[in-house]
């Protein structure tokens, strides 16, 4: 069943996105969100969001195989890494 959603939002030209939150985002900030990336990528979103807390604070958007990673979590682990190698 997933496959043939997944087909036809291809052939409606549609994308899928994931978007992830530290703190719960309003209607109107996911529907920012959404019209910013149709903006960016030319194509209809379909939209998937959750709130996850343990973010920290900021967002994660993956559109296909395009991840913009803002959150803490992201940030200080980047830091835990450098100090690892270091």
């Amino acid at each position: 069943m997933n496959d043939f959603i997944e087909t036809c939002s291809k052939k409606r030209g549609e994308v899928k996105a994931e978007l992830s939150s530290a703190k719960e985002l309003s209607e109107s900030e996911i529907d920012d969100i959404k019209k910013e990336l149709e903006k960016n990528f030319s194509s209809q979103i379909k939209l998937n969001y959750k709130c996850d807390p343990s973010l920290i604070g900021g967002l994660v958007v993956q559109v296909g195989s395009t991840m913009v990673d803002t959150s803490i979590k992201n940030k200080l682990q980047k830091i835990e890494n450098r100090m690892i190698e270091a």
